[in-house]
C-alpha cells in the first residue's frame, strides 16, 4: 500500500524545491541586508567617535576661548594702572610730587630713564632719586607706594646712609613706572 501517489510526490519534490530555492534566496537577500546592518553599525560608531572627539575639541576650544577672553579682560584692567602715552609723563610728574610730599622728606637728584616701547606696546620708565627721610616717614611713602591707584614698582632700594641719632635715612630709589601705547 502506497502513502502517496506519483503525483502527490511530484507536488510534494516541488514543494520541497520551491521551499528550498526561497530559503536560499532569502540567505542571499539576508546576507546582504545583515553586510548592510553591520556596515552601518560600524559607521555609526566611527561617526559617534568622531562626535566624541569633535565635542571633546569644541569643549578645548572653548575653554581656549574663555582663557584669551579672560586675559583681554585682564588687558583692559591693567591699562588703568598703566600711563598713558600722550599725557602720561606729566601725569607721572604729577604723581611722583605726590608720593613725595607723603614722604614729608627732601627729594634730589630726580633723574628719568625712559625705556623704549616692547612688542606689546608696553615701555618702562625709570626714576631714580636720593630721599632723605625719617624711618616713619619711609615707612609712609612705601604705604602710600603700594596704595598708589598706578603701577609703580620698587626697582632698587639702596640706603647710603642711617644716622641713628637723629633716626634721618639716606635712600637711593629706583622705581618704575610703565606706559601703554
Amino acid at each position: 500500500m502506497r502513502l502517496i501517489t506519483k503525483s502527490e510526490k511530484k507536488l510534494l519534490l516541488g514543494w520541497g524545491m520551491l521551499f528550498v530555492a526561497s530559503l536560499l534566496v532569502w540567505q542571499v537577500f539576508a546576507q546582504g541586508k545583515k553586510r548592510a546592518y553591520f556596515h552601518l553599525l560600524v559607521t555609526q560608531e566611527k561617526g559617534q567617535n568622531a562626535l566624541a572627539q569633535l565635542e571633546t575639541n569644541l569643549e578645548q576650544l572653548k575653554s581656549k576661548w574663555l582663557r584669551w577672553r579672560k586675559a583681554a579682560e585682564d588687558i583692559t584692567a591693567l591699562n588703568r594702572y598703566f600711563y598713558g602715552e600722550k599725557t602720561g609723563f606729566e601725569k607721572l610728574r604729577q604723581d611722583l610730587n605726590i608720593l613725595f610730599q607723603a614722604s614729608t622728606g627732601q627729594v634730589s637728584g630726580v633723574r628719568y630713564d625712559y625705556g623704549n616701547y616692547d612688542d606689546l606696546g608696553i615701555r618702562k620708565v625709570r626714576v631714580n632719586f636720593q630721599l632723605i627721610t625719617s624711618y616713619f616717614s619711609f615707612k609712609r611713602f612705601l604705604h602710600e607706594l603700594e596704595v598708589f591707584p598706578k603701577f609703580l614698582m620698587v626697582e632698587d632700594m639702596r640706603f647710603s646712609e642711617i644716622d641713628s641719632e637723629s633716626g634721618r635715612l639716606r635712600i637711593n630709589l629706583i622705581l618704575a613706572a610703565y606706559f601703554r601705547r
